[in-house]
């Protein structure tokens, strides 16, 4: 509060006197205290805007004429003449409410004395009114109560208790009474209408009777509401710029630019495939609403439903606005625009779309500026529910491995008597179009027989992305019998010890799309570890070692296609690259005059040191995989020694140098390639597979042994290997000599 200054030096010689007196010695009677005779106010009249206050200060006036008024506020009480305008607390401080005028009237206890002030509250720069709650469902006879907030051009607000009309669009739904206590009447929908009497401002509240839910409340913190503008229209939530008048918290602006095309429009979802929940239409529940803002009255706005799944079934509706600004727009499907299928209740409708300004149906032109709208809550009157949830959202995928990539080569290194081809004729039908992988189990094959697939150095993929929820790798895969094993085995490119596998047992012959789910490892085999990378696939067609079964007696073929990941986007890191070649030991060029160059050749090799075809550098190794030669045939191969028992140098293999890399001429990519070193005894041993990737040509293949193949030894970098053997198109057994293989360059990476 705030004395004027006469006052204060008034109580401060009021306060020195009396302290002065009571420093007097005591006497028999003590003198007669004034009384308090009237008071006043201080402000006794004052202005407020809106939502600020004021504190009144209450002076006594004393009996005793000669001294000085005083301070009486904490002995007095007050309260105020419409508290609509202004209120008041204990302490005297008024609070203004709502534009107008009202008087503060205070009691001073010990004395009864009574005086006033009177208060004016400014109408102040009111920028909109809001009406609460601004969606309404209740029971026919039931009741809400609606309020009033006044929001100002400072964001200040305040609710409106008095100067305030309310009016139902439809009595006969609903009806309001003067206090806006609105009562259901029938089962329908409606609004209400509250508008400022003083400002001309409105509001509008959406009215569901009966039974009702939102579509679409844009408030749901469970919900991910997802907009999907088309034909140049932006759409976005907001919670601030909003205009008076409408719902509160999230809404949708959306914008029809100058020069969209009439058709523009957004599609509002909450689920997979731009879905909302299955809306409950029957052949009394065909009707939705929709608190909107519209720049302008008489302009259409569509509503359309369709199938999510199946735009084919879709039906939709025409509203005009009636006002420019806040309203509640009644979309009834039964009535379907002109041209337009007809509702059906036993389709699926659970996809919406809006069109703000739909002008094709009138011929009329693009708008000539922006316009504006905003969308608060979507409501479907007529149920409680949706009728089924919206569609999941998907999660999201990426091709392991695409046999249709254009600028990528996959490579199938084979093992145990499988062989593999990419083929795009002569697929058996129902399954993926283009090139797919035909995978073919010899007879007489090994159990454990399959195919590494790669499209990286070393025969690594991307490396799998692993984690909580994404597990899972999906294969279209054509098999030739109904109950076989379809093993997925992934492990690390560089560390054989790192693997998981799992099983999968073909539902039926034919096509059908596999899930291999690596939290579900095969028994007996290592858990996935998230920790860990995991940067090659292998595949076994008609994995029988588990169960024990014998060797097929007839090739069996199967088909696959694309290789697709479930739970991310993409790979964790790409394949890998060569490593970069600073300097090689040179094992084998069969060109160095001082040394002689000794073969030996089993199961049916036939092998020889020769001129090369175009591109040699200089001589090479010739191999011919003859007539009935058994699929393991095979060459040691030596710069020293005898012819029957060929040696190299011993390899300097250790943990981290273990690459080959081996100069190659086929006739044919895809042929299986298998290198091998052994101790002097052959007690130790290890190897490793590549497929050929050039046909009629020279290629470089690169043999990691510290990946070797599946059922063999790991490399030991403590033995001493110094034979090394070379299998040609390694498990084949043919029925006439194989073109011959050309090898050159063994090089030791260092």
């Amino acid at each position: 509060m705030r004395l004027n200054r006469s006052l204060l030096r008034i109580l401060a010689v009021l306060a020195i006197t009396t302290g002065l007196a009571a420093c007097q010695p005591g006497t028999a009677t003590a003198p007669k205290q004034p009384s308090v005779i009237a008071i006043a106010a201080l402000p006794a009249s004052f202005t407020l805007p809106v939502g600020h206050t004021q504190a009144l200060t209450v002076h006594g006036e004393l009996s005793d004429s000669t001294k000085a008024p005083i301070d009486v506020t904490a002995g007095s009480s007050f309260s105020t003449q419409d508290a609509r305008v202004a209120t008041v607390d204990s302490r005297g401080i008024v609070t203004a409410m709502h534009s107008g005028s009202t008087q503060i009237h205070i009691l001073h206890s010990q004395s009864g004395q009574q005086t006033t002030a009177t208060v004016t509250v400014a109408a102040g720069a009111l920028a909109g009114i809001v009406l609460s709650p601004s969606q309404v469902a209740v029971a026919p006879g039931g009741t809400a109560a609606l309020s009033v907030t006044a929001i100002y051009a400072d964001a200040s607000q305040s609710t409106l208790l008095s100067g305030v009309t309310f009016v139902s669009a439809d009595p006969t739904i609903a009806t309001v009474d003067t206090a806006g206590l609105m009562t259901g009447v029938h089962a329908g929908t409606t609004s209400i209408t509250a508008t400022d009497t003083a400002s001309g401002r409105t509001a509008v509240a959406g009215v569901s009777v009966g039974a009702s839910y939102a579509v679409l409340s844009f408030n749901d913190p469970s919900q991910a509401y997802t907009l999907t503008p088309f034909g140049g229209e932006i759409a976005s939530l907001v919670t601030s710029g909003i205009p008076p008048g409408g719902p509160t918290g999230t809404v949708v602006m959306i914008t029809k630019p100058a020069g969209a095309p009439c058709w523009a429009g957004t599609t509002l979802s909450v689920g997979g495939q731009q879905s909302v929940g299955t809306l409950p239409f029957s052949a009394s529940a065909s009707v939705m609403t929709i608190q909107i803002y519209a720049p302008a009255a008489g302009m259409t706005v569509k509503l359309k439903a369709e199938n999510a799944s199946n735009a084919g079934v879709s039906v939709e509706t025409d509203v005009v606005t009636t006002t420019a600004g806040w309203q509640v727009l009644t979309f009834d499907f039964a009535h379907p625009s002109p041209g337009t299928a007809a509702l059906d209740p036993s389709q699926t409708y659970n996809k919406i779309s809006i069109f703000s300004d739909f002008t094709c149906s009138s011929g009329g032109a693009s708008p000539g500026a922006d316009e504006i709208f905003y969308v608060g809550p979507i409501t479907f009157v007529g149920a409680a529910a949706a009728s089924a949830p919206p569609l999941p959202v998907p999660l999201p995928t990426y091709a392991v491995l695409d046999f249709n990539a254009a600028g990528v080569t996959v490579t199938a290194s084979t093992f145990g008597g499988a062989g593999t081809a990419l083929t795009s004729s002569g697929v058996p039908a129902g399954g993926p179009g283009g090139t797919v992988l035909l995978y073919a189990k010899g007879a007489g094959a090994q159990c454990w027989a399959g195919a590494t697939l790669s499209v990286g150095y070393n025969l690594s993929i991307g490396a799998l992305p692993f984690a909580n929820g994404a597990t899972r790798i999906t294969v279209p895969v054509y098999v030739p019998t109904a109950g076989v094993d379809v093993k997925l085995k992934v492990e690390d490119a560089n560390n054989a010890a790192v693997s998981v596998e799992t099983d999968v047992i073909a539902a039926s012959a034919g096509w059908q799309t596999l899930t291999f789910d690596f939290a579900n490892q095969a028994p007996g085999t290592a858990a996935l570890d998230f920790s860990k990378t995991y940067n090659k696939l292998t595949i076994f067609g008609d994995f029988t070692c588990a169960s024990g079964a014998p060797a097929p007696a007839a090739d069996e073929i199967f088909y696959l296609g694309s290789f697709t990941f479930v739970g991310a986007a993409a790979a964790a890191a790409p394949p890998l690259s060569p490593p970069v070649i600073t300097s090689t030991y040179q094992t084998l060029t069969f060109d160095d005059a001082a040394k002689t160059y000794p073969t030996s050749d089993f199961s049916g090799d036939v092998s020889s040191v020769v001129a090369g075809p175009t591109g040699s550098n200089g001589n090479v190794l010739k191999i011919v995989k003859s007539a009935n030669a058994a699929l393991y045939a095979g060459t040691l191969v030596g710069d020293a020694g005898i012819p029957s028992a060929p040696t190299i140098g011993a390899i300097p293999f250790t943990n981290t140098r273990t690459t080959f890399t081996v100069r190659v001429w086929a006739a044919q990519a895809g042929l299986d390639v298998k290198l091998k070193f052994q101790d002097a005894s052959a007690t130790h041993s290890v190897e490793t597979d590549t497929p050929t990737t050039v046909a009629g040509g020279w290629s470089t293949l690169t043999f990691n042994l510290a990946n070797p193949a599946t059922g063999t030894p790991a490399l030991d970098p403590t033995q001493t290997y110094t034979t090394m053997v070379v299998f040609p198109n390694f498990g084949s057994t043919p029925t006439a000599d194989e073109p011959a293989m050309y090898f050159d360059d063994f090089t030791f990476l260092p």
